[in-house]
C-alpha cells in the first residue's frame, strides 16, 4: 500500500489530522525523481513546515533481511528503580530506562505559551514505568517482521533516501512510515505498549518542568536533529547531550512519536490527576516530540498534536514502555 505525502498548513489538524500552530508535521521532500504517487487511502499525511514538493512512496513486497543490531554500551540492568536504572528487553534487546513514580506539572502556563491545547497546566501523578531509551529502529522493527508478527513498512524510503527500510546502512535509524496500529502491534510483540501522553511528557520534562528534554537552553545541533539541518532522520544514540533527566534520548527531534491516547485539545480541562489515559474515543491519536523538520517552537516537551491513526509519515516513529512492578 502506498500513500502520497503532501504538505498542509500549520493550522490545527481538523477531523482527519489536527496540527498545532506551534509545529509543522510530515516532511514531503522530493525523492531524486519527484513523481507523485497515487493516494491509496483517504487519510492525508501530516503537514510539513514548508511547502515542499510531494515525494514518491515506494512499496515493499518482500520482508527485510535479518538485521544486525547495533551493540549497546549500556551496563547490565540495575537492581533498583532509581533514576538511571536500566533493563534490557528480551524480545528486541532494547535498553529501557526507568521513570520513577511521582507528580509533575503537565502543560504550560499562559506565560510559557499561548497555545490552547497545553492549558491548563495541571499536576499529574504517574506510576513508575520503563521507557525505551531510543526510538524503535529499522533493525529492531525487522525482527518483528521476520517473526511474522509485524507487517513490513509500506513506506520503505525516507525523505531523501530512496532505500531506507531494509538498507543495512540505515539499520540504526528510526523506523518511519508506520500507522498507529502498526506501532502498537510492535510494542505488543515486544511485551510492551505505547506510552500514554502523561507518561511521555513526564519522561521529557521530568519533575523540574524543563522546557526541553535536556533543560531550558535553546535547541542547537549538539542536542538534537531539527530544523531540516540534515534534511532527514539521523541515527539513534547520536545526541547524548540531548538526553532527558532519565537518560532517554531523542524525545525531541529526529522523529515525532505515536502515543497511546486519543487526542482532544481540551482534554486537560477534565484530565484526572492520576495516570490519565486520554479520552475514551476520538478521531485522531496523539503525536509527541518534534521531528527533524520542526522549528524550535515545535520541540518543546509540552507541545502536543493529533494525527489520523492511518497516517504514514516520513517524520513519525515510536517507542514503547512497560509499567514498572515493585
Amino acid at each position: 500500500m502506498t500513500k502520497q505525502c503532501r504538505p498542509i498548513s500549520v493550522a490545527l489538524i481538523t477531523l482527519v489530522i489536527t496540527t498545532l500552530a506551534c509545529s509543522d508535521f510530515l516532511p514531503t521532500q522530493a525523492t531524486p525523481s519527484p513523481i507523485v504517487a497515487p493516494r491509496v487511502t483517504a487519510a492525508p499525511v501530516l503537514p510539513s513546515p514548508t511547502n515542499a514538493p510531494s515525494a514518491t512512496i515506494i512499496s515493499s513486497d518482500t520482508p527485510a533481511p535479518a538485521p544486525t543490531l547495533v551493540p549497546s554500551s549500556t551496563p547490565a540492568p540495575s537492581p533498583t528503580l532509581g533514576v538511571g536504572a536500566t533493563r534490557i528487553s528480551q524480545k528486541d534487546e532494547m535498553v529501557l530506562m526507568v521513570v520513577p513514580a511521582g507528580e509533575f506539572k503537565m502543560g504550560t502556563t499562559p506565560i510559557e505559551s499561548t497555545i490552547i491545547n497545553e492549558k491548563p497546566q495541571h499536576v499529574v501523578f504517574v506510576d513508575a514505568f520503563w521507557m525505551d531509551k531510543t526510538e524503535i529502529t529499522n533493525a529492531r522493527y525487522a525482527l518483528c517482521v521476520n517473526d511474522g508478527k509485524c507487517a513490513p513498512p509500506t513506506l520503505t524510503q525516507s525523505a531523501s533516501r530512496p532505500r531506507y527500510y531494509g538498507n543495512l546502512d540505515f539499520n540504526n535509524y528510526p523506523v518511519i512510515g508506520l500507522t498507529w496500529d502498526e506501532a502498537k502491534n510492535y510494542c505488543a510483540w515486544a511485551g510492551q505498549r505505547l506510552p500514554t501522553e502523561a507518561e511521555w511528557e513526564k519522561a521529557a520534562r521530568g519533575v523540574t518542568n524543563w522546557t526541553y528534554p535536556w533543560g531550558n537552553t535553546s535547541p542547537d545541533s549538539t542536542v538534537l536533529n531539527f530544523g531540516r539541518m540534515i534534511g532527514d532522520t539521523n541515527e539513534v544514540n547520536k545526541y547524548p547531550k540531548g538526553s532527558s533527566q532519565y537518560g532517554i534520548l531523542d524525545l525531541a527531534g529526529n522523529v515525532s512519536e505515536w502515543i497511546a491516547d486519543w487526542y482532544d485539545e481540551k482534554y486537560y480541562e477534565v484530565s484526572p490527576a492520576k495516570n490519565p489515559t486520554g479520552p475514551a474515543n476520538g478521531q485522531t491519536r496523539v503525536v509527541r516530540g518534534g521531528a527533524w523538520d520542526f522549528p524550535p517552537q515545535g520541540l518543546r516537551a509540552a507541545q502536543r498534536q493529533g494525527a489520523n491513526p492511518l497516517t504514514r509519515a516520513y517524520n513519525v516513529g515510536f517507542r514503547c514502555v512497560v509499567s514498572a512492578t515493585p
